[in-house]
């Protein structure tokens, strides 16, 4: 998955780029609780470009890590939750079934949070800069900061 930016802080080997939500966050039905639900989202991808701060780039994340992270989202808690209703529900009441699901549901969100913001840290994350699109002149930068603040 390919997306652009604009690079906003340098941080080590890491940027922090700001994207606009994508056509598919539009059309999606839980765009209004997703934290990326916002016109603007700021993310921290691996600098392999060697980018700098106004630059346009491009972000790329491999379908791979997409899969996986929907299958860990999505697919994860559900089956975490229906294997604790399940089990429990064949030596208990319906009530402590449901409040195990529950529990389940939310042990797996936290193992999920847990593991890759571990795993990102490690590896430096999923999201890479390939390529820069437009390299930001200092002159016009400072320019635009201007005209900002004029504003």
């Amino acid at each position: 998955m390919e997306q652009c930016g604009r690079v906003k802080a340098i941080k080590g080997r890491f940027a922090e780029v700001e994207v606009r939500r994508s056509t598919a966050c539009e059309s999606c039905s839980a765009a209004h609780v997703c934290p990326s639900g916002r016109k603007d989202a700021v993310i921290r991808a691996r600098n392999d470009a060697g980018a700098e701060v106004g630059d346009r780039v491009k972000l790329e994340t491999p379908s791979g890590s997409v899969l996986k992270y929907a299958f860990a989202v999505f697919l994860f808690p559900l089956l975490l939750a229906l294997a604790a209703f399940l089990v429990v529900s064949s030596f208990s009441d319906e009530t402590a079934a449901v409040i195990s699901a529950v529990c389940g549901f939310a042990l797996a969100f936290a193992v999920v949070f847990f593991t890759f913001e571990r795993s990102a840290r490690k590896r430096g994350g999923a999201v890479i800069i390939t390529e820069i699109e437009k390299k930001e002149d200092k002159e016009d930068n400072n320019e635009s900061d201007n005209m900002e603040s004029t504003v």
